[in-house]
């Protein structure tokens, strides 16, 4: 379930997650959040639309080479 601006309720039944859906960086991490396809325990997608995320993975070139 969601609202504008982010996550009411996560899977876990965790209120306001903090990652709900995104991409996120953490100094040299990075994650992509989907906000997935089907419903968990409330079949119900209020305002939290179904994802499918294509990511594609390429290497980082340096700069000396």
């Amino acid at each position: 379930m969601g609202i504008p601006g982010g996550g009411v309720i996560a899977p876990d039944f965790t209120l306001f997650p903090k990652y709900c859906g995104g991409c996120y960086q953490a100094g040299d991490s990075a994650a992509v959040v989907s906000r997935g396809l089907g419903a968990h325990s409330v079949p119900v997608r209020f305002m939290n639309p179904a994802e499918l995320v294509a990511v594609e993975l390429s290497p980082q070139v340096s700069a000396g080479l």
